[in-house]
C-alpha cells in the first residue's frame, strides 16, 4: 500500500475520469438507500492497522480471479466478517492493479473485471465505474457521483471550472453512506503547471517565468480519499446540480460557495488546521495589503512556508527586477496563530502558496490575491527566514520556552529598547544578531547585548532615535553548550522602530515597562498601579494580527489594568482569582494584546484544578484514621517510605524522615501544622528538582498494591506522590512564574 506502480505521461483527462461510458453502467439502483449525511467519522469505524491482513490478501489476488466478478469476489471477500471489510478489500485490490500498463492481449469480452480494466486503458471506462461493479458484485451499494473538481487543471479562483468534470463514488456500509474516490486514491499528477505566474528565483538574480509543464502520472495508494469525510471532500469536488443531495452534507453547498471557497489541498486537514480569517480563495488587497490567519493545534510542531507568485498576463503591471517577492510576506507565530501577512508592491494579480508539514514541507493550500492599489512606501522585510517570525515550538526544540514575546512583530518608540526574556529548557549557548535592509549586521552588532544568569536568558534591543519608521530583525540562535555545533536559527522577532513621538511623555512606556523581568521570573506588579494613573498619553498606533490599529489613552489603562489581574491572579496561583481574570480578559475587545498571559492563565487554572483532584481521597481522611499510622511502633517498609515521600514534598529534611519518630511527632500536629492542612496549601511549584528524585526513588521500591495492602490510607498518599511527581515533569507550566532556588 502506498508504493509507487508506475508513471506516465499524463493524459487527457488528467485526474478527470472520461465521459465516454460504453457499457451504460446505471449511477445508481432503485432500492439504494436515500442519501444522507454520514452517522459517525471515518476515525470511528477505520482504522488501518485492523486491515492489514486483508490488504496484504487483496494485493496477492492470483490474476486467474479476474476473469469474472463473482470468481474474484469470492476470493476478496470469502473471510470478510462485515460490509467494511468487504469494502477494504476491494478497494484495496482495485489500487493494486496496473490499470494502464497491464497485457490484456487474450481479454476479448468487457464482462468481466479485466475486460473492464482494458476499457479503461483505450479511455473508454472510468474507476469510479469498476469501482461500481465491483462494489455491487460484493453485495454493497454503490452510487457513481457526477460533478465538477478542482483538480491539477483548476487555478485558484478560476470561476469557469464546468469543464473540469468528473466522477466518484459513494458507498453504503456500515449504516451510512460514505465518500470514496478511487481516481484520486490511486492516481496522481504531479509537475503540471500552466505557465501563468511568475515567481523570483531562489538566487534573487532575476525574476522566473514558470513554463507550461503537462505533468507526469503516478499510480499510488492515497488513503485520505477512502471514506473521506463530506465536510472536507466539498472543497475538492461538487456533485453536479440534480445530484446535490449526494453531498451528504446537513447543509448543501451552492455552487457560488464552492467556487469562491479556499483552495485547500489534503494536507490542510490532515494537520487540523483552520482558516479563522477571510473564508474565500479570492482576497481583495485593500490598500495593499492581505492578512491570511490559521489556527493550528496547541504545541503543533509544524514547520510552514510560502511563495508568492505574479500573474504576468492577467496583470496590467510588471514586477520590476529589483523586487524580491519572498521578502513581501511577512511569515508570523502567536501562540497556536499562524499568520501570512503580505505587501503588495505592484498593482495586479498575485498567488500565495502555502506550505507546512513536520519534517518535510507539503503544499497545503493556495490563495488569489487582488490588488488594485498597492502598499504606499511598500518596503522588503530585512529578512526571507525559513521558520518565519515569533515563538514556535522550533524554539523549543533548540532550547528555549516561557518566552516575554509570543508574537514576532513587536512595536518600540525610537530611542527607547525592548528586552526579550526567555527560560533555557537546558544549558544552551546563545548567539543574537540584528538585520536591517540598509546597514549591514557588523554595525548593528551593538545595538544588541544578551545576558544569562543560571536558565534565564535576557536580550536587550536598543535602536538609535530616528525619524522615520524602520524594521529590524532580531535573530537569536542556540547550541548546546560546551560543544562546537553550528549554532541553529531558533526564534527571530520583526522589530518596528516607530519615528519619535511629539510628547513629553514616552507613549510606549506602558508596553517597555510591562517587558522588564527581575531574574528569578517575578514581574513588579505593583509598578502597574503608577503606569495605569499616568498613562493619559495621545493615540498610539499597534500591531494586532499583523495589521496597524489605533488604542487611546482608555484602551491602554484597560489593557494595564487586565494585565495587572491575569499577572497577579498568576502569581497568587489562586483559581478564584484566575477565574475573575480570565472572565475579564475574555470580554475584552483586547484579546490579541493579552493572548500569551491568557494562555499561561488557563494552563496555570488547568494544573491547580489537577492538584485539587489528587487531593479528592486524601481530603477524607479524618484525624482519628491519620492516627492509625502515627501509631505504629515500628511500620513496615512500605508505609516508611510513603510517609517520607509525603513530608518531602512538604518541604521536611529528608535525612530527619529517616527516624520515624519524627515521622510520627509531624502526623500528631494540628491545626495549620497538621498533615492535612499542608496538603491543602500545597503547590507542585514548591518542589524542587532534587525533592522530585528523592520522593521518586522512594517509590520506586513499592507499587501502589504493595503499600495500600499495608495500609489503605498509606496507599492514598502514595497515589498523591505519584500523581505529583508525574504533574512536575509532564507539566507546561511548571516554574513558569515562580521558581524554587535549587542548590
Amino acid at each position: 500500500m502506498g508504493c509507487s506502480l508506475g508513471t506516465g505521461r499524463v493524459s487527457d483527462s488528467g485526474d478527470l475520469e472520461p465521459e465516454y461510458e460504453p457499457l451504460h453502467i446505471p449511477w445508481t439502483e432503485d432500492w439504494y438507500p436515500a442519501p444522507c449525511p454520514p452517522t459517525s467519522k471515518k476515525a470511528d469505524i477505520f482504522h488501518i492497522d485492523d486491515f492489514k491482513e486483508i490488504d496484504e490478501k487483496a494485493v496477492n489476488c492470483p490474476a486467474v480471479h479476474v476473469q469474472s466478478y463473482d470468481a474474484l469476489m469470492e476470493y476478496l471477500t470469502e473471510d470478510c466478517i462485515n460490509d467494511l471489510q468487504k469494502l477494504r478489500s476491494v478497494f484495496t485490490w482495485l489500487g493494486s492493479q496496473d490499470v494502464y500498463g497491464g497485457n490484456y492481449g487474450k481479454t476479448t469480452s468487457n464482462e468481466s473485471p479485466r475486460g473492464y480494466m482494458k476499457l479503461m486503458r483505450e479511455g473508454k471506462g472510468s474507476y469510479a465505474a469498476l469501482f461500481a461493479l465491483l462494489c455491487r458484485a460484493a453485495g454493497l451499494p454503490c452510487v457513481i457521483v457526477y460533478g465538477v473538481s478542482k483538480g491539477f487543471d483548476y487555478d485558484v479562483g478560476d470561476r469557469d471550472i464546468h469543464h473540469l468534470r468528473n466522477c466518484w463514488n459513494c458507498v453504503y456500509v456500515d449504516g451510512s453512506w460514505r465518500i470514496i474516490h478511487p481516481l484520486w486514491t490511486f492516481k496522481k499528477v504531479q509537475g503540471f503547471d500552466k505557465g501563468r505566474w511568475t515567481k523570483e528565483k531562489q538566487s534573487h538574480v532575476d525574476s522566473e517565468q514558470e513554463k507550461m509543464t503537462e505533468g507526469t502520472e503516478v499510480s499510488a495508494t492515497d488513503d485520505f480519499y477512502f471514506l473521506v469525510e463530506p465536510e472536507v471532500f466539498i472543497y475538492m469536488c461538487r456533485p453536479s446540480a440534480d445530484m446535490t443531495a449526494w453531498q451528504l452534507l446537513k447543509t448543501p453547498w451552492s455552487w457560488d460557495a464552492f467556487v469562491t471557497a479556499p483552495y485547500f489541498r489534503q494536507r490542510y486537514f490532515l494537520y487540523e488546521l483552520t482558516l479563522t480569517s477571510l473564508h474565500r480563495c479570492i482576497l481583495p488587497a485593500r490598500e495593499g495589503t492581505v492578512e491570511i490567519v490559521f489556527t493550528a493545534p496547541e504545541h503543533s510542531p509544524m514547520n510552514f512556508a510560502c511563495e508568492l507568485f505574479f500573474d504576468q498576463k492577467a496583470s496590467f503591471e510588471r514586477i520590476p527586477k529589483e523586487i524580491k517577492l519572498d521578502r513581501h510576506v511577512l511569515v508570523m507565530t502567536k501562540q497556536d496563530k499562524k499568520i501570512f501577512f503580505v505587501r503588495i508592491p505592484v498593482a495586479g494579480i498575485y498567488r500565495l502558496r502555502i506550505y507546512g508539514g513536520i519534517n518535510r514541507l507539503f503544499h497545503m493550500c493556495d490563495f488569489r490575491l487582488d490588488c488594485d492599489r498597492p502598499l504606499k512606501n511598500c518596503r522588503p522585510l530585512p529578512l526571507f527566514t525559513p521558520i518565519g517570525f515569533g515563538f514556535t515550538q522550533k524554539a523549543r526544540d533548540s532550547g528555549l520556552d516561557f518566552p516575554s514575546e509570543y508574537s514576532g512583530v513587536v512595536r518600540v518608540e525610537s530611542g527607547n529598547g525592548r528586552i526579550f526574556n526567555f527560560t533555557m529548557i537546558r544549558q544552551m549557548e546563545i548567539m543574537t544578531t540584528v538585520l536591517h535592509t540598509k546597514f549591514a549586521s557588523e554595525f548593528l552588532k551593538e545595538y544588541v547585548t544578551c545576558k544569562m544568569k543560571d536558565l534565564t536568558v535576557s536580550v536587550y534591543v536598543y535602536i538609535p532615535e530616528t525619524q522615520t519608521e524602520e524594521e529590524y530583525v532580531l535573530q537569536i540562535f542556540t547550541r548546546e553548550a560546551g560543544t562546537t555545533a553550528k549554532y541553529r536559527n531558533a526564534v527571530n522577532y520583526l522589530i518596528i522602530i516607530d519615528r519619535k513621538q511629539n510628547s513629553t511623555r514616552d507613549p510606549m512606556e506602558w508596553r517597555n515597562r510591562l517587558n522588564v523581568r527581575e531574574i528569578n521570573g517575578r514581574e513588579h506588579i505593583a509598578d502597574f498601579e503608577h503606569i495605569i494613573s499616568t498613562c493619559d498619553t495621545p493615540e498610539t498606533e499597534t500591531m494586532e494580527n499583523g495589521s496597524l490599529v489605533s488604542i487611546g489613552a482608555s484602551g491602554r489603562r484597560e489593557i494595564l489594568m487586565l494585565e495587572r489581574d491575569l499577572k497577579a491572579a498568576l502569581f497568587r496561583r489562586n483559581i478564584d482569582a484566575l477565574d475573575r481574570a480570565l472572565a475579564a480578559a475574555h470580554q475584552s475587545r483586547h484579546t490579541t494584546h493579552l493572548d500569551y498571559l491568557i494562555k499561561q492563565a488557563d494552563e496555570v487554572r488547568e494544573q491547580l484544578g489537577r492538584l485539587r483532584k489528587y487531593l479528592h481521597h486524601v481530603l477524607e481522611i479524618k484525624q482519628p484514621t491519620l492516627s492509625e499510622l502515627h501509631n505504629y511502633k515500628r511500620p513496615i517498609d512500605p508505609i516508611h517510605a510513603t510517609m517520607r515521600g509525603t513530608y518531602i514534598l512538604l518541604g521536611e529534611h529528608a535525612i530527619e524522615l529517616e527516624s520515624w519518630e519524627f515521622v510520627q511527632n509531624l502526623m500528631r500536629k494540628v491545626g495549620k501544622n497538621s498533615l492535612i492542612y499542608r496538603l491543602m496549601e500545597f503547590d507542585v511549584i514548591q518542589a524542587s528538582k532534587q525533592q522530585i528524585e528523592a520522593v521518586q526513588a522512594l517509590l520506586d521500591q513499592f507499587n501502589e498494591q504493595t503499600v495500600t495492602q499495608a495500609s489503605i490510607v498509606a496507599g492514598h498518599f502514595y497515589v498523591w506522590c505519584r500523581d505529583i511527581v508525574i504533574e512536575s515533569e509532564i507539566s507546561t507550566t511548571r516554574n513558569a512564574f515562580k521558581r524554587k532556588e535549587e542548590n
